[in-house]
């Protein structure tokens, strides 16, 4: 049976323990947790180990698991060795958070998007940068997932693959997020799965349609995402990780209802993908 989690991307009006309170109301399995400086409804780098335990316990409580943290650090293929070095010691900070969340998996970015002529260098920056911060995460027994993305150097299945194998480490694998390929114009689901393969450690699921060039978020299903298709070429592959709802809510609040209707729509049609 597939594992579904809930994103704290789609509850920006709520606290990070309301929000585990509506996701096990919603009967989600687990909870991905956004962690920014700026974003109520997560973590920040300084957050204290009592209120982390208390989350980690609260989310205990209500039986989800914590199935990935979400940091937005961006640095690790910066010109500047004194910038990557700070984006290391906040990946390995936001490693350290995990572990006290016991939560074993970690979204990283692809460092910053750079023109063509500069992809050689910037990608040997990325992956030496990450590779130092999987090594640490390896003694944690934490997975670092290289989500594809805009505005870094993954905005391509090829890509993506191509950092976690320049990173050359079992425990560094690869976010799947067929909505952001779609968004930029990158491969098709089939081309995306067949590239990234079994690398492959965790999906974020939402949807999107076109209004002309207006990208206009979606409940599931009424999108242009086949995210049946997709979910059964992924068991076809053997994928049993998390699905995990990334309601777009923080970002478009006016194009989505409310997490506790549109939240409880995406996970009643992604259940229902499985027949």
């Amino acid at each position: 049976m597939m594992k579904i989690v809930g994103h704290t991307m789609g509850t920006p009006e709520a606290t990070l323990l309301e929000a585990i309170d509506l996701f096990a109301e919603l009967g989600l399995d687990g909870i991905e947790i956004i962690c920014a400086d700026d974003y109520p409804c997560g973590l920040n780098l300084e957050t204290a180990r009592s209120d982390l335990h208390s989350i980690r316990q609260r989310a205990a409580d209500a039986g989800l698991i914590i199935a990935g943290l979400v940091p937005y650090t961006k640095d690790m293929n910066h010109p500047d060795a004194r910038a990557r070095e700070r984006a290391i010691a906040d990946l390995k900070r936001a490693v350290d958070i995990a572990v006290a969340l016991d939560c074993r998996a970690m979204r990283v970015f692809g460092g910053h998007e750079v023109p063509p002529g500069e992809q050689g260098i910037a990608l040997g920056w990325l992956s030496e940068s990450l590779r130092e911060v999987g090594e640490y995460a390896e003694t944690a027994s934490v997975q670092l997932n290289v989500e594809n993305h805009m505005d870094t150097m993954a905005t391509s299945a090829e890509m993506t693959i191509a950092i976690v194998r320049a990173v050359d480490l079992s425990n560094v694998g690869v976010l799947y997020d067929q909505a952001n390929l779609a968004y930029m114009n990158s491969e098709v689901y089939e081309m995306a799965i067949a590239l990234q393969g079994p690398r492959i450690q965790h999906v974020h699921v939402k949807d999107f349609y076109w209004e002309g060039t207006q990208r206009v978020a979606a409940v599931l299903g009424q999108g242009i995402i086949p995210w049946a298709q997709i979910v059964g070429a992924l068991t076809d592959l053997g994928y049993e990780g998390f699905y995990s709802l990334e309601y777009e809510r923080r970002w478009f609040p006016d194009q989505l209802p409310p997490p506790a209707v549109g939240m409880k729509q995406c996970l009643d049609f992604l259940r229902a993908t499985q027949g």
